[in-house]
This record gives structure tokens, sequence and C-alpha cells, in this order.
């Protein structure tokens, strides 16, 4: 019988390996927390500027969170992220 925890780390490694290859192709992912921190505004400003259109994001997971992908923003907006 196999042991369990050879198994979990083959599947954290396969999971980890997409995670990085997701990242590496599109640009690091942002909750809409680490963008208010970023840039200095209330979460609940940065999800309704995401739903007015503003600041594109994406809905991940059954709960419907969002990501923001800074390397979408637009130039006119005034954000650079580095």
């Amino acid at each position: 019988m196999a042991s369990s925890a050879g198994a979990n780390s083959v599947y954290y490694e396969a999971t980890s390996s997409m995670a990085s290859m997701a990242v590496n192709e599109i640009g690091p992912m942002l909750t809409a927390t680490e963008v208010a921190e970023m840039l200095h505004l209330h979460v609940n400003t940065v999800k309704r500027l995401g739903d007015r259109g503003e600041l594109p994001f994406y809905r991940v997971c059954k709960r419907g969170d969002r990501r923001f992908f800074p390397a979408q923003w637009d130039p006119k907006l005034g954000i650079h992220v580095t």
C-alpha cells in the first residue's frame, strides 16, 4: 500500500507547477485586499472599481473571489506596477 504522504507530495508538486505556469503566462494575480493596500484604497472601493469595469478582474473558485491582473490595467489610470 502506497503512503498517502508520497501521494500528497506528488499532488502538491503538480498543482504548484501548474500555478507557477499560470503566473508566468498571465502575470501575478492579486486579491482585492492586496490591490487596496497597493493603491491606498479601501477594499470596497477596489471591488466597486472592478464592478464598474475600471479595474479588470476575474472570478475564481466557487465563492467567486476576485483576482486582479495589474498587467491588464489601463495605463491611462496612472497606476504603475513594478
